[in-house]
């Protein structure tokens, strides 16, 4: 990898961690829990853990939340496995629309899935990058 490519490279996974770091921050720590915003984090570190993706593949990156056109779009140069993509989809939706005031009610349960369909988003991304 090209030096300038691995630096931005590691600025966005740097992002990625600050966003994923502070989902599991607000979900251990703060009373009472920030659900929205903690969602919106996980949905916000997979969104940057994609896009790091197209860096390293240099593809000019959209900019759009939608983490299933996102992976659509980068499919040509790089094979998602159905479970990742799966746990990108239910991210999106996190985006914008749930930190709404007349949105439906965020609860834990939905909240430890958006953390966990987070790490599976991260954890493979960052590895097809390592690799």
């Amino acid at each position: 990898m090209k030096n300038d490519l691995k630096q931005d490279v590691e600025e966005w996974l740097r992002i990625v961690e600050m966003d994923r770091t502070t989902a599991y921050h607000l979900f251990k720590t703060m009373r009472p829990k920030p659900l929205e915003i903690i969602c919106f984090h996980c949905q916000q570190a997979a969104e940057k853990a994609i896009k790091a993706l197209f860096i390293l593949k240099e593809i000019e990156i959209i900019k759009i939340h939608d983490l299933g056109m996102l992976i659509k779009t980068i499919q040509p140069k790089i094979a998602f496995p159905e479970t990742v993509k799966l746990s990108a989809i239910s991210l999106t939706k996190f985006a914008a629309t749930f930190r709404y005031p007349d949105y439906p009610d965020i609860d834990e349960e939905l909240t430890k899935k958006a953390l966990a369909d987070m790490d599976v988003v991260v954890d493979w991304c960052k590895e097809q990058i390592e690799a």
